[in-house]
């Protein structure tokens, strides 16, 4: 039946095409709509809600809809249930843009702009006059505090305009901005440019900052990290299931050979105990692994969004958020469901068991934030959703598959030098995008040409859903969809296309296609334009009458309607636009 679901859902979003989409005439492009007029009226109108002592957005990593669907209710007795019980339930949200991931993800939440504006199309872009990979929030002039010398720190450098929060301290004198989150990029691209405090994770010392935003950690936060690595250093950490001591049933052990490595998804996990491996892994986390260091499996625990939630309580307590006559905001990124979604994929007893966590220690989050006495409006939402190992989507009788990303474009090299009768590859670049080598293609003579040509090749490669020159879509036209479900892929290429920081020819894979597996990439991946990806849950809980709602609405109505609620002036043009929130009975 799930596969069923899955199928009909894919068959209904217009997805499942094997014939690679690329660009037509501008009547034939898009079922785009202007926004209504109840929604363009919202623009200009003024709303009368109080402001509150304090706004919390809270990301939850790789948080899909579709794990929303199938592992929470209202009946739920902590945070989630909460929100769900009593908050705005948007249950058709959607990221828009193509390349659902991290940095693309979170740069929308607050900006109500998409990557095509935001600057941020993925997590990272080839500078194809350096030939060097740019990470989005690298900084090579700051340094992250805590990290060996000579690594590059970070900051929202590459992040381009403005965010809810610079609109909230331009417009009200004493209103402060914090962020804190397992991943600086999460943290880096909520906040955005103008902040009171911005911290993430770093393994083997606790959350930490750059120079970017201080000289040095404040003593309060010091001391919460000398505290925390003292906790973690010397016990054993089982992750037991909670579930079967209240009658819930998980899902079994479940195992698999995935390329070359055993996958397998079973509770109890242990995490850490003598004997195992504990150094940590340098640099950032870029792959989820079941065998790696201590911090690699300690990620993908429940105990790190504890970790998370604690420093943000310090954080709240010792900066006394919300205590003051202004609006405070605070962005919390909850890192935990990414790193174990990617190990573990998200139909095995480790999300199950985690989301049920999520819940019980958001609502003591909440209860305490209560018991503060203070006024607290907290949106919840994702970055992107995710897909389950392709594995063991075939065998609930849904056609997912693995393709070798190497083997791939290796192929499309081939392909493109026998076209052009060349001895060397004319491309650089990867599975988002590639780049003309300017030294390969002069000779060649005229350039539109020659991507003409190569676009076509890669039409007819393997698995390919879309396909466009970035010239193509850049002169495609502004659209807002009332739908996001109804949008071309072209357009959400469009939407995560950043002049400079994409290829010159942009594509999207066929659904249900991951690329790669263990232990060079993850088991379990998003990062397509599919809606499984793009589903996400946006709920807005605070002054409002508690509703749910399956009309459509994007991330980048959060922010717009932040605006809208609270009388705050954004600075620029938004691709968002407000969400009517029902006001409560009086």
């Amino acid at each position: 039946m799930k596969a069923k679901l899955l199928l009909a859902l894919l068959l209904v979003t217009g997805t499942l095409g094997t014939k690679a989409q690329t660009p037509v005439a501008e009547t034939e492009v898009t079922n785009a709509q202007t926004p209504s007029a109840k929604a363009q009226s919202a623009e200009t109108d003024v709303t009368k809600t109080k402001r509150p002592n304090l706004i919390i957005l809270i990301s939850v990593d790789m948080l899909s809809g579709e794990i929303m669907d199938r592992y929470t209710d209202d009946s739920m007795p902590g945070g989630l249930g909460r929100l769900l019980r009593e908050g705005v339930v948007f249950e058709n949200g959607y990221q828009e843009h193509a390349f659902t991931e991290t940095g693309p993800g979170h740069s929308t939440l607050l900006s109500g702009r998409h990557p095509s504006s935001t600057g941020i199309p993925n997590n990272a872009w080839l500078d194809i006059t350096s030939g060097k990979t740019v990470y989005c929030v690298d900084d090579k002039n700051v340094k992250n505090i805590g990290e060996p010398s000579g690594e590059t720190g970070s900051s929202p450098r590459w992040f381009v305009g403005t965010t809810f929060g610079t609109w909230l301290r331009d417009e009200l004198p004493g209103s402060r901005v914090f962020s804190i989150s397992g991943k600086d990029r999460a943290s880096i691209l909520m906040a955005g440019p103008k902040t009171d405090g911005v911290y993430w994770f770093q393994e083997g010392f606790g959350f930490t900052t750059s120079t970017a935003y201080a000289k040095a950690i404040p003593d309060w936060l010091a001391r919460f990290n000398q505290s925390f690595l003292q906790s973690v250093s010397n016990k054993s950490l089982v992750w037991e299931a909670i579930g079967p001591m209240d009658g819930k049933a998980y899902p079994g052990v479940w195992r698999a050979q995935i390329t070359d490595t055993l996958i397998v998804s079973t509770l109890p996990r242990l995490t850490q105990t003598q004997g195992f491996p504990s150094e940590a892994a340098p640099g950032f986390l870029l792959g989820e692994t079941q065998d790696g260091s201590f911090w690699k499996r300690w990620r993908a625990t429940p105990f790190f969004d504890d970790a998370i939630f604690n420093a943000a309580e310090a954080l709240i307590q010792n900066e006394h958020i919300g205590e003051g006559a202004s609006t405070d905001l605070l962005c919390l990124g909850l890192s935990a469901t990414n790193a174990t979604e990617h190990a573990y994929g998200n139909a095995g007893p480790e999300i199950q068991d985690l989301i049920r966590r999520l819940d019980r220690r958001l609502g003591v989050f909440l209860d305490k934030l209560n018991k503060d006495g203070k006024q607290v409006v907290v949106i919840l939402s994702a970055d992107h959703g995710g897909l389950d190992f392709a594995e063991r989507l075939r065998s609930q009788g849904i056609p997912a598959r693995r393709i070798n990303p190497e083997a791939w474009m290796k192929e499309l090299q081939s392909r493109v030098r026998t076209q052009f009768h060349l001895d060397k590859d004319l491309l650089a670049g990867g599975t988002r995008g590639v780049y003309l080598k300017k030294e390969v293609a002069e000779p060649l003579g005229d350039r539109k040409q020659i991507l003409a040509k190569v676009k076509e090749i890669i039409s007819g490669m393997p698995e390919i859903a879309a396909v466009a020159t970035y010239e193509e879509l850049e002169a495609m036209p502004e659209k807002r969809f009332a739908d996001p479900r109804e949008a071309s892929l072209l357009y959400r290429l469009k939407f995560s296309s950043y002049p400079g920081r994409s290829g010159d020819i942009i594509f999207a894979f066929n659904p249900l296609v991951e690329l790669g597996g263990p232990p060079k990439y993850d088991p379990a991946q998003h990062g397509t334009p599919h809606d499984y990806d793009r589903r996400v849950p946006i709920i807005f809980w605070g002054p409002w009458k508690a509703e749910h709602r399956s009309t459509p609405a994007s991330t980048v109505d959060i922010a717009p309607t932040l605006a809208r609620e609270f009388n705050i002036r954004p600075e620029e043009k938004l691709d968002g636009i407000p969400l009517i929130l029902p006001p409560a009975a009086q």
